[in-house]
């Protein structure tokens, strides 16, 4: 007697099972947002405002950091120790390598936010230390102000992305200290100008990666702008 593991029409049957069982586990993998029309598209839309929100930001950054170097601070005084460390950097997701390839969306996702997220604080205290401080040009403080209110609409813009497509998912902010956050909050105005121009260089780097991992999960999420 042939046992049933061996019978053709059972062998069939139960590779057709498996089969199944695997699309359903692929397709019940990808959220839902992802398979609605009605929510991809505003998905789309947002990573695009996202978008536009960091090429303005990088502009602004660009245009205070030389007005930082040019009115307020000393490049050749304060610039090489202003430059050693940026608090963001235990944030940054990686950029390039097998471990950037291989990251999950989802973690690549909430490392993002976090990233981000690490400029709330600092860019916070700036805006109010140079409000506070005498003969600083009011240009300066206006675009410190917008690139402070811009940052915060980015980070409301992924953690909504987050939420639409990993609907079941906790968000868990961790966003480092920024180490000189007693420096520009003292009443010594070089260790202010100190705190100020590491603010201002470190953000003038992780802005461009910010914007590169914005695209590439706006590729791998969405499946648009991708190269």
């Amino acid at each position: 007697m042939k046992l049933p593991l061996s019978q053709p029409h059972f062998c069939s049957f139960l590779l057709l099972v498996v089969s199944n069982f695997l699309l359903w586990e692929k397709a019940a993998s990808v959220p839902a947002c992802l398979k609605d029309p009605h929510c991809m598209e505003p998905l789309v839309a947002t990573f695009n405002n996202a978008l536009e929100r960091v090429v303005t930001i990088i502009n602004l950054t660009e245009q205070m950091h030389q007005e930082f170097s040019s009115q307020l601070i000393r490049q050749d005084h304060l610039g090489p120790q202003a430059r050693t460390y940026c608090h963001s950097t235990v944030t940054n997701p990686p950029n390039i390598g097998p471990q950037h390839a291989h990251i999950p969306n989802k973690s690549y996702l909430k490392m993002l936010i976090n990233f981000v997220g690490a400029w709330i604080s600092p860019l916070n205290h700036l805006v109010l230390e140079l409000r506070a401080m005498q003969n600083v040009p009011e240009t300066i403080i206006s675009k410190a102000y917008d690139i402070e209110k811009k940052n915060r609409l980015l980070l409301d813009d992924l953690k909504w992305i987050f939420t639409k497509v990993y609907p079941n998912e906790k968000l868990e902010e961790m966003f480092p200290r920024w180490q000189y956050i007693f420096s520009i909050e003292s009443n010594d105005k070089e260790y202010q100008l100190l705190a100020i121009y590491n603010l201002s260089h470190c953000l003038s780097m992780d802005i461009f990666y910010t914007e590169f991992h914005l695209k590439t999960l706006r590729c791998r999420i969405t499946k648009e702008g991708c190269c």
